[in-house]
């Protein structure tokens, strides 16, 4: 992936990708999509600086650490429905993204301050977050 150096958005849905990886070339990405793999941990995004969009929708992952996320401070458009997620909570949040929309479907979402929450479904969520 060397040669991509300029590359704006990569889309990897349905590879069977089992780690996030590799993508440290891909310092100008501003999409990332990665829905529909194995991936059971966010991990190999420190790099990705300029994201605006990452959809990790229906992999296997179980947490949303916030320490990856301090570094994706252009981050706007979050996506992590269908995955093994139980609760998110407001330390996630405490490291003050950008983010307008994150899309989720988990269990239950403990009270962000000024936050709106949206049904979508049964399960899944759609947080507003504040600009």
């Amino acid at each position: 992936m060397e040669n991509l150096r300029k590359l704006l958005q990569l889309n990897l849905n349905n590879h069977m990708i089992e780690k996030i990886e590799k993508l440290d070339h891909l310092t100008q990405l501003r999409e990332l999509h990665l829905a529909n793999n194995c991936i059971p941990k966010i991990e190999g995004l420190d790099c990705l600086v300029h994201l605006t969009v990452l959809n990790l929708n229906g992999n296997l992952i179980e947490t949303l650490p916030a320490p990856v996320f301090k570094k994706l401070k252009e981050l706007q458009a979050f996506h992590i429905a269908h995955n093994r997620i139980g609760s998110v909570s407001a330390q996630l949040v405490s490291v003050k993204l950008q983010i307008k929309h994150f899309s989720c479907g988990i269990k239950s979402i403990h009270p962000l301050k000024g936050v709106e929450i949206q049904p979508c479904s049964q399960t899944a969520f759609i947080l507003e977050l504040p600009k």
